[in-house]
């Protein structure tokens, strides 16, 4: 089944980052924590990590985009395990 994987909230930094690094690849198998991107704030570098088990199916952002608290950043096919 194709899922989403959201960016996190941000907390104070105005509710925004941009997207430096991308950790995976499409196709890539990722396992809940799991880091596939890391993000900058105006406070701190924030690693992101997979929130579901799966195949990166498609990544929504590309590096150096701003990304809002909560938008969706990939998609994964999920594989019905969690680790």
């Amino acid at each position: 089944m194709l899922e989403s994987i959201e960016a996190p909230r941000f907390g104070d930094t105005d509710g925004e980052a941009i997207l430096s690094t991308w950790m995976v690849n499409v196709g890539s198998e990722v396992k809940i924590g799991d880091v596939i991107a890391c993000v900058e704030t105006n406070k701190a570098m924030i690693e992101v990590e997979a929130s579901k088990a799966g195949v990166v199916a498609e990544l929504k952002v590309n590096v150096g985009d701003v990304l809002q608290d909560n938008q969706i950043i990939l998609t994964i096919t999920t594989t019905g395990k969690d680790d």
